[in-house]
């Protein structure tokens, strides 16, 4: 067999064809740092009890720094670690949240240099890697030909530094000099603090009183703590909490359902993951600027985007149908919560948008149709219910209503009934509003007829019938206010008699 020749279009592949939206990169970058602190934890390494992540942006420079004080990489595994590409020393994937060995290469498409600096404990020196990105991508367009090995040797170099703190300092910085337009326009955008907050490993706010809920449920569940995959990370030294507060939990309250790997054959089942949501009575889509649907996170880190779970089940097994894609992402809409998924079972596909297919993936699909076939049933229920005027065919409803909701939370029927009885309440209060509203509205309309024209001045021109209403009435508030109404209506006969000779 000849020697096997790899073309610079792999790394192409690898780089543009996976990372094709450039918010990934700050996940990649993020859960390196995270999981090098982890590996070094494993590895007997002292807990740092300020461990951070920190991510700052010059906008005029058009420089991302992601830093971490974690313990760096040993001086002789650097190189290797930097050029090796697909090759990870992560055997143990417990807590590990990244696992190919190229999620640091996912910047080259995206900046012309992509800079990695390493001070590990110990050292004097710090060791630098570069990646020329502006080459790279100036070869594709040139000689996209080249062999990957002899293009590696033009576009990376190595170099270090004296380190002028203390020896027993670390740190590691991915630095992405000069970045591209595509990432201006991401960094412009209003929302983009709020989108990391969607993506990366954070903590709670602590506004968001009802995460002692969460925690204390995934505690009991998986017998560990959720804290362990939160993480202190800033942006421009702000500090990033996901995107809760004590207002998106709705008129349900938070709800929960244990996810679960099938029994083995003793009869143990082993959970995997919780899943908490909250929805208002009528689960009507909540604002677009709050992060609606249940947010699928593994490890602590986000999968897809808010429709995760409607894509999931029209992935595949399109013979299973609740309703249609578009019925399911808008009833999505009324509902916050996370599935928080923490398992070595389930591996990540190539672009971190969802699990590969197997055994797992297929059952945790078959875990999100009962749930969204739940979750739509309460809601049509709810529809007809708030609708519906008729007594008798109310209490049909009602008890199909108190059935579905059951189905969906598992809620006890006293507690059920409550929640139906308020949902009635909140019916005929919202009924009140309408006809109040409406009413006003009719008063307004009355208020703004013409008071006189139509009687007085029967066949002049609108406007003029404007004008002379508005006149008379200004001249009955003067002659009310002085005692004298007497005077107003012989005025205003004396108009009616002129206006109706011409």
């Amino acid at each position: 067999m000849g020697k096997i020749k790899f073309g610079l279009r792999l790394l192409e592949t690898l780089t543009s064809a996976l990372y094709d939206n450039p918010i990934v990169l700050f996940r990649e970058y993020v859960q390196n740092s995270v999981d090098a602190y982890n590996r070094a934890l494993d590895n007997k390494f002292k807990t740092i009890d300020d461990f951070a992540v920190n991510i700052s942006v010059n906008k005029d420079e058009k420089i991302i720094s992601i830093y971490d004080n974690g313990y760096g990489i040993l001086e002789d595994d650097f190189i290797s670690k930097m050029i090796d590409i697909g090759i990870d020393s992560k055997t143990d994937l417990s807590n590990q949240i990244g696992f190919r060995g190229i999620g640091r290469l996912s910047a080259i498409p995206f900046c012309d240099k992509l800079i990695f600096k390493n001070k590990p404990n110990g050292s004097q020196e710090i060791f630098t890697f570069t990646w020329d990105g502006k080459k790279f991508n100036d070869m594709l367009i040139k000689d996209s030909s080249v062999e990957l090995s002899r293009a590696l040797s033009i576009i990376t170099k190595t170099d270090k530094s004296l380190y002028e703190g203390s020896k027993s300092d670390h740190f590691f910085n991915v630095v992405i000099e000069k970045y591209n337009n595509e990432i201006v326009e991401l960094i412009e955008l209003p929302d983009f603090n709020k989108q990391l907050s969607y993506l990366l490993p954070l903590q709670y706010s602590p506004d968001f009183t009802y995460q002692n809920e969460i925690k204390k449920k995934y505690k009991k569940l998986l017998n560990d703590e959720l804290d362990k995959t939160a993480y202190n990370i800033t942006l421009d030294s702000e500090i990033l909490y996901k995107p809760y507060s004590n207002e998106n939990v709705l008129e349900a309250g938070i709800h929960f359902w244990d996810l679960k790997f099938n029994k083995t054959v003793d009869g143990v089942d082993e959970p995997f993951g919780l899943l908490w949501f909250t929805f208002n009575r009528r689960i009507v889509a909540n604002p677009t600027d709050q992060p609606y649907g249940i947010l699928v996170r593994s490890k602590n880190v986000l999968m897809g985007d808010n429709n995760s779970l409607v894509d999931a089940i029209f992935r595949n097994k399109l013979d299973d149908y609740i309703t249609t894609h578009r019925e399911l992402t808008q009833t999505i809409q009324g509902v916050y919560g996370e599935m928080l998924i923490y398992s070595t079972k389930f591996k990540d596909n190539a672009r971190r948008d969802w699990f590969k297919l197997d055994e797992y993936s297929m059952l945790l699909r078959n875990i999100i149709f009962d749930f969204l076939k739940r979750l739509f049933s309460y809601r049509v229920e709810a529809s007809k219910a708030f609708v519906e005027k008729n007594a008798e065919k109310n209490e049909k409803n009602k008890q199909k209503l108190r059935e579905a909701l059951i189905e969906l939370t598992s809620t006890p029927v006293s507690n059920s009934k409550i929640f139906i009885d308020d949902f009635y309440k909140a019916k005929i209060a919202a009924d009140k509003q309408k006809k109040k509203k409406e009413k006003e509205k009719q008063d307004i309309k009355e208020k703004n007829k013409l008071e006189y024209a139509d009687e007085d001045v029967p066949f002049f021109p609108f406007q003029l019938q404007k004008l002379y209403n508005k006149i008379l009435i200004l001249l009955r508030e003067y002659f009310s206010n002085n005692s004298n109404l007497r005077e107003f209506l012989k005025i205003r006969n004396f108009i009616k008699k002129g206006l109706n000779k011409e």
